[in-house]
């Protein structure tokens, strides 16, 4: 019986590496019988919620494929690549590249998949490296329009995050300000702040609350200027807590440091990203947040 078969790898074609083309030319005739497609990840266009998570390439859910083989994808794609993964095990696509799934997350794409598909809340997330205008278009409307979230698909400490007022600031955002860099788009929530969750071994065990005073930006990382309080353990709703314990598990992280956002609209609590270096030592509040280690140190047996 013919199958439908996706060949996805790297977009630069390199002597010694495979790329689409080569397979494209090859493949044919040694599957006749076969519905094959080749493609690159660039051309991947990720939607993520809590409600519903999809990879489209062509207009088309990368699910329909009843076998997916990736290639070149180790050096540059390794994070897209454990998210088609995850995605393609959760969907039951027979994947040549199991390998993919053994690795740790690397970026905010995997972690929006797998969350996503996990019911865990998270804002709406979408992403496609070739963000051309279609997508934009697309990803604006279904994360409910602007203002809009556009940060670096794996950035850190505020790095690359930008708030978009609208698509000709978006625009000039990816084309002027961050040109050539990958970025998640994700709906804005309207907050007070964000929250440092440090969670040891399933459990909720320290909250630093990051508030930053300068109405001219939207981040509230310490190493921006934020200020920070360290809230009881009980300002979380124990949902949170479960959601956030899985999560770290998800991630296979023993001691995990997961920014957590509350709307101050609707009051719902969002898991923005796990961190598996939560910034202990490194901290001003390092007096608070090593004994938290020493916690997860003695923890193992």
């Amino acid at each position: 019986m013919p199958e439908k078969i996706l060949f996805l790898g790297g977009k630069e074609s390199r002597q010694g590496h495979e790329s689409p083309e080569l397979f494209r030319k090859y493949m044919p005739d040694l599957m006749p019988n076969d519905n094959l497609e080749f493609a690159c990840f660039d051309e991947l266009q990720f939607f993520c919620s809590k409600e519903k998570v999809t990879i489209i390439l062509g207009g088309q859910d990368i699910k329909t494929f009843d076998r997916i083989f990736m290639f070149g994808w180790f050096a540059n794609y390794r994070d897209i690549a454990y998210a088609v993964a995850y995605y393609a095990n959760w969907q039951k696509v027979k994947l040549l590249n199991t390998e993919a799934l053994h690795q740790r997350s690397s970026g905010k794409v995997s972690q929006a998949v797998i969350f996503g598909l996990n019911k865990l809340s998270i804002p709406k997330t979408a992403f496609s490296i070739f963000a051309h205008e279609e997508f934009l278009e697309k990803a604006s409307d279904w994360l409910g329009g602007y203002p809009l979230i556009a940060k670096q698909f794996n950035g850190n400490k505020g790095s690359n995050n930008f708030l978009a007022k609208d698509n000709k600031n978006l625009n000039e955002i990816l084309h002027e300000r961050a040109p050539g860099v990958a970025m998640v788009l994700q709906e804005f929530i309207e907050n007070d702040g964000d929250m440092r969750v440090l969670v040891v071994y399933g459990k909720t065990s320290l909250i630093l609350h990051r508030r930053n005073e300068n109405a001219s930006t939207h981040l509230h990382n310490i190493s921006l200027g934020a200020k920070g309080l360290h809230r009881s353990t009980d300002y979380l709703p124990e949902s949170l807590k479960s959601e956030l314990a899985i999560a770290s598990k998800l991630m296979h992280r023993e001691l995990s440091g997961m920014d957590v956002i509350e709307s101050i609209q609707t009051g719902k609590f969002y898991i923005l990203e796990s961190n598996n270096m939560p910034q202990l030592a490194s901290s001003v509040y390092y007096e608070q947040h090593l004994p938290v280690l020493v916690k997860a140190i003695k923890h193992l047996k």
